[in-house]
């Protein structure tokens, strides 16, 4: 692999960790507010079974067969329902810890095999600043070596760096060979961290995997008791024979004693979900917020490509030390600096919110041209274009 491919993979993969690390977060902090959401409503819809079933036994009517069916009835349609508490549990006692640990060892071991590269990196970096300072005091004895030979006036000075000529040619050559070590020292620890990253990408594949069979698992046997509850209600209340008016036996003064807790919020139906509840739309809009559109205020040649023209609209990527620029196979890339190019204001991309927009996954999109008809991409990567009195900044 070529020395430039080493650095390239290394931050591809670094791309895909932060990546990775992001979505794990993301799974922790749904999972806690989750949690979080099922103790506020079994704390504020407590219902009151056992005191349901005392009173319609106490106070009421009741045949022999609705007798031994009732409480049938009401722990199972009032009291705690076991499939969510299954469901519950598992993500309480199994699946948020799981998943921490999977994070958890997923980073360190990362950072431990990755500090080997920086370590050899920073040492690689020395010993090539030794060879560039050495290799240049080389260049500079054999140019004053070819200037004063044959110049008399100068046949002293030409003696004499003569005579410092081979001592400068073997530290240059020294330096090279240490570099040359080195080099091959850190190319071959790269692929050592390729290696063990493979592995440790598949090892945490493999418990993704398995933790999400396992929460499929619980899932499914929580429908499967939800089935098996349905059908023992109506099995149960196919075998009431009742004889006498439903308001006799269960008067409904009766039921109007029961207490409700003071707070009580009634569930609706409509089940509505909103990633940006649980998600920063930075983190899903990161790429595009990084590009933007700039005009080249220069030609820009590497390696006999062209990347761009004066006055051409390019697409960019901001770094902390200029524009990354690219051809369109990005298979030619190069680092400008910022002042080389301007971006106009209708170029500089920001979050917003489409008014009158109700569907999650378009309202929020990333602006990436401000006109009058506006250029956006929504979470789907779909370039859309709206009016923009419709645009409201976040």
């Amino acid at each position: 692999m070529h020395f430039c491919n080493y650095k390239q993979s290394i931050e591809k993969i670094q791309t895909a960790k932060r990546s990775h690390i992001e979505a794990m977060d993301a799974l922790i902090s749904t999972t806690l507010k989750f949690l979080t959401a099922a103790e506020i409503f079994e704390n504020e819809n407590l219902l009151p079974y056992s005191e349901i079933l005392n009173m319609l036994q106490e106070q009421t009517k009741v045949q022999a067969e609705i007798s031994n069916v009732l409480p049938l009835f009401i722990s199972n349609d009032v009291n705690s329902p076991t499939a969510y508490d299954a469901i519950r549990s598992f993500f309480q006692n199994h699946f948020l810890p799981e998943l921490k640990n999977i994070k958890s060892y997923y980073v360190s071991t990362f950072d431990n095999d990755f500090s080997a590269i920086q370590k050899m990196s920073t040492e690689l970096n020395v010993v090539e600043q030794n060879y560039k300072a050495a290799d240049a005091e080389h260049q500079k004895l054999v140019n004053n070596l070819e200037k004063h030979h044959g110049n008399k006036k100068q046949e002293d000075l030409f003696n004499t760096e003569a005579f410092q000529y081979k001592t400068v040619r073997q530290a240059c050559v020294d330096s090279i060979d240490a570099y040359n070590k080195k080099k091959y020292e850190y190319e071959l620890e790269c692929d050592k961290f390729f290696s063990k990253y493979e592995e440790l990408e598949h090892s945490r594949m493999e418990k993704m995997k398995i933790l999400f069979l396992n929460l499929s698992e619980v899932l499914t046997k929580g429908c499967e008791k939800a089935k098996d509850l349905g059908h023992n209600i109506n099995s149960a209340y196919d075998n009431i024979k009742c004889s006498m008016e439903y308001d006799e036996i269960i008067k409904y003064e009766v039921l109007r004693k029961t207490h409700l807790p003071e707070k009580h919020n009634p569930i609706k139906n409509e089940f509505s979900f909103n990633i940006y509840e649980f998600i920063d739309p930075s983190k899903i809009f990161t790429s595009e917020l990084h590009e933007t559109y700039a005009i080249s205020q220069i030609d820009i040649l590497v390696n006999q490509t062209k990347l761009a023209s004066v006055g051409e609209k390019v697409k960019v990527i901001s770094e902390e030390d200029g524009y990354l620029l690219y051809n369109q196979d990005k298979t030619v890339k190069t680092i400008v600096a910022k002042d080389l190019f301007q971006v106009p204001e209708k170029y500089k991309r920001y979050i917003a919110k489409i008014v009158d927009e109700e569907n999650p996954s378009k309202n929020t999109v990333c602006v990436l041209e401000t006109d009058e008809n506006c250029q956006c991409i929504t979470m789907d990567k779909e370039i859309i274009y709206v009016p923009l009195e419709k645009i409201k900044k976040l």
